[in-house]
């Protein structure tokens, strides 16, 4: 109200004596609606990206793992042994059964190949028909078909590439689709985003899950690719595909 006075009298509003009257009150405005708003910020941040404050009493507080992530964590591991013993002794194998090493490069390639073809289908059948938990089960089981089926080819007194092949370029990979394109999926299902201690045994989960996968692969290249194809620890040589 004084700066119109001032303009109808001909004269300009004092503006220093305004700033010296209202400025440390819009300062002080200025001040608490920085706090409101790094507090909405902070208060956006925990919401959206599920992050817990170091003060929060639930900070360090992480659910339980379901006794089913246990399992899901024990089928990964073993799933990826498994998987790579075969592709890392599968051209040798092949070439001692007589394939030349660009047919046994190739028949190695196929299988990775169908492995990643068939999530597509097996996606389809739990996400439409089965469910997560059953298409885990067949498949897994149809896994382990392959798997013995590989297994008996190998021994030294069969030496069938033919049984060999149809284990590793049906069975196996169809298994290994399954297990591939459901079994992460699952083991999030297990846990309730909603519940910030929930969210954090969930990235707890995927820490461990990702271990599996690790260990397993580790350890099949490390040591089982080389007692298939050289044999070791007491086992012959020519037993090392039937052992491996």
């Amino acid at each position: 109200s004084i700066g119109p006075t001032f303009q109808r009298q001909g004269h300009q509003p004092n503006r220093g004596l305004f700033w010296l009257s209202a400025g440390p009150a819009i300062v002080a405005m200025t001040v608490d609606e920085s706090k409101v708003l790094n507090l909405k910020a902070s208060e956006h941040a925990n919401k959206d990206y599920g992050s817990v404050s170091p003060g929060s009493p639930k900070a360090h507080q992480i659910a339980a793992m379901p006794t089913a992530c246990i399992f899901i964590l024990a089928v990964e591991l073993c799933e990826r042994l498994a998987f790579y013993t075969f592709t890392g002794t599968q051209e040798f194998f092949l070439e001692k059964t007589g394939y030349s090493l660009a047919q046994a490069n190739a028949l190695t390639t196929a299988m990775n190949t169908l492995c990643m073809a068939f999530t597509v289908f097996t996606g389809w059948v739990a996400d439409v028909q089965l469910g997560r938990f059953m298409t885990i089960i067949i498949f897994g089981v149809t896994y382990s078909i392959g798997g013995l089926l590989a297994t008996t080819a190998a021994a030294p007194s069969l030496m069938s590439s033919g049984l060999y092949l149809f284990a590793l370029l049906v069975l196996v990979p169809m298994g290994t689709a399954g297990i591939k394109s459901n079994i992460s999926n699952f083991g999030a299902d297990q846990y309730d985003v909603s519940d910030p201690e929930q969210v954090a045994a969930q990235e707890q989960f995927f820490q461990w899950f990702y271990m599996a996968i690790n260990v397993g692969s580790a350890f099949a290249y490390a040591f089982l690719t080389t007692l298939g194809t050289n044999g070791g620890m007491g086992i012959p040589k020519e037993y090392g595909y039937f052992a491996a």
